[in-house]
């Protein structure tokens, strides 16, 4: 009997905290979920498409035709896009009310029992999981013999490409909605890593898409970066990054390991540089055992790029303790600016949730879509206007000091690189005049910055602004 064809559509949601429909094109990190899940559904027997609201904006404005074409839509997406899973879902229900809906990821993990309610395939799971639906759904035909992720159908990835080699963390930080699910760190086997690099092509960038790329230890780190280091021999990758945790910089070996291998950067979750007892309260002990200005010495002088986010928890920390954290960062020319200032956010099922709610201090009228890390969802100690205006301010901050010398730890990846110093400044999104100068033979950028006291000192009383350019500037 000859099977009928099906045609699927498998979508990763975005609802951008600006709350307007964007196309964020050159977004890094980026999704490889829909990549892994179009592996499972057979291509003999399926016709399958992405769409990735990051990259193309809400599916409805900018593809609407897309809405009644399959005969299965897969969801997946951010805890904060839980709301846009659902208005996708009534969009493709109201073009074909026959569509099968299928929807997982983190905001239907945070809210199981929830999202039953609202589609026919509730997904909790990891990615694996998509083969019972198609299976249930379609029958055992239309599910593929052989993973093969689906790279050729990921027009979002250019110049990275994504890949993951372990899931969940070994960590159980409050804030942490992976900490909320508490599924186990696993990492997954040298075949399932290979099968992503074979199918993902030549890329610039490798990118490790884990939630710290070392949880395992360093001969399983080995493992893996020797098989990145391989395929850059062989012309696949020139190099590679991924997400770490402070235990990464404990040991010098590891960041050797990473250069040696061709390490252009690594994500740190830093969250603070000032406030000790606040992370060993959300249980990140690991982040107050050694100076994080040290760690980020010993990570740039190794040679690799150091990117960060800090978090204020403005239930728990004053508006004067953000600012001086952030007079910290301005008065250190070897601390380099964060990628992101951040709210806490109580994701549901968190500690840190749990322990907001018994408080009373989740602010009324709180919705999924505003767990982004850029509104105000919980009560702040200061008064909401002035948390509001600082976190809006906050989102554009750049110290001013680093509009005038390169960081560090640009002159570590580009020694007589061209190529590689142009990727380090595109990827810390930092524009330096000076930036051909970390080429030259014989520049010293440790003599430089401590030769050139770069300090921007806010006076008492005074408030970071944005300015039109979008920098940030203190008055």
């Amino acid at each position: 009997m000859k099977l009928i064809p099906k045609k699927v559509l498998i979508v990763n949601v975005y609802f951008p905290e600006m709350r307007e429909s964007i196309k964020r094109v050159n977004e890094a990190p980026n999704t490889s979920a829909p990549v892994l899940l179009a592996g499972f559904f057979c291509k003999q027997h399926c016709e399958v498409k992405l769409y990735n609201e990051v990259n193309s904006g809400a599916i409805e404005i900018f593809d609407p035709d897309l809405l009644s074409w399959p005969d299965m839509v897969v969801l997946t997406g951010l805890t904060a896009a839980f709301d846009r899973l659902l208005h996708v879902t009534a969009y493709v229900r109201t073009a074909n009310p026959d569509v099968i809906v299928a929807a997982g990821g983190h905001g239907v993990r945070a809210l199981p029992r929830y999202s039953k309610r609202f589609f026919d395939y509730t997904c909790l799971g990891d990615v694996e999981e998509i083969k019972d639906v198609i299976s249930d759904a379609f029958g055992p035909e239309y599910v593929s013999k052989e993973f093969i992720p689906r790279y050729d159908l990921a027009y979002w990835m250019k110049t990275f490409g994504y890949a993951e080699s372990t899931r969940n963390c070994n960590f159980k930080c409050a804030f942490c909605s992976l900490t909320g699910v508490g599924m186990k760190y696993d990492v997954q086997s040298m075949e399932y890593l290979k099968t992503q690099m074979d199918h993902m092509g030549k890329r610039t960038i490798f990118f490790f898409q884990d939630n710290q790329v070392m949880g395992s230890g360093y001969d399983s780190l080995h493992e893996r970066l020797m098989e990145v280091q391989k395929r850059r021999e062989a012309g696949q990758f020139k190099y590679w990054a991924g997400f770490v945790t402070d235990t990464f910089f404990w040991d010098d070996k590891n960041i050797k390991l990473a250069r040696d291998t061709g390490c252009m950067s690594v994500f740190v979750g830093v969250e603070s540089f000032d406030d000790s007892v606040w992370l060993k309260s959300v249980n990140k002990k690991q982040n107050s055992r050694n100076n994080q200005v040290e760690l980020i010495r010993r990570c740039m002088d190794g040679g690799v790029l150091f990117q960060y986010g800090l978090v204020f928890d403005p239930c728990e920390q004053t508006l004067e303790q953000m600012h001086r954290e952030l007079d910290i960062i301005c008065k250190n020319p070897e601390i380099p600016p964060p990628n992101f200032i951040f709210m806490s956010i109580p994701f549901p099922g968190t500690p840190f949730f749990h322990d907001r709610l018994s408080k009373g201090l989740i602010l009324p009228g709180t919705r999924m879509r505003d767990l982004e890390a850029s509104t105000l969802t919980v009560k702040p100690l200061d008064p909401v206007e002035d948390v509001v205006d600082f976190i809006k301010n906050a989102r554009n901050f750049l110290p001013l000091a680093f509009h005038e010398t390169p960081r560090t730890a640009s002159v570590a990846l580009s020694q007589n690189d061209e190529r590689r110093a142009d990727l380090a400044i595109r990827a810390d999104r930092v524009c330096y005049p000076r930036a051909r100068e970390i080429l030259k033979p014989g520049f010293n950028l440790r003599q430089e910055t401590q030769s050139n006291q770069y300090q921007l000192n806010r006076p008492p009383g005074s408030r970071l602004h944005a300015t039109a350019s979008g920098r940030g500037r203190v008055s």
